[in-house]
């Protein structure tokens, strides 16, 4: 009975995100300066957390000028 009550509780959660913002180089085998990463069971290759994201915004990636940028995110960083 108290692993369905968790089991419950959990259902009731909200997706949980990672953000974290980088002002060197984090990733060096990405291009782009944003990245967005799942988590999987490594036997399984399984998301079984879906509801949780991870993404890495590398500044020094970012080479845009003021009146190059496209939309909220690029404005934002």
């Amino acid at each position: 009975m108290k692993i369905i009550k968790k089991m419950a509780e959990y259902a009731k959660l909200r997706g949980v995100i990672f953000l974290a913002i980088a002002d060197f180089i984090l990733l060096p085998d990405k291009k782009d300066w944003r990245s967005n990463h799942r988590l999987l069971d490594t036997k399984t290759y399984e998301n079984d957390l879906q509801d949780f994201y991870f993404i890495f915004l590398e500044l020094e990636k970012f080479n845009k000028e003021l009146d190059q940028l496209e939309n909220l995110q690029e404005k934002w960083a």
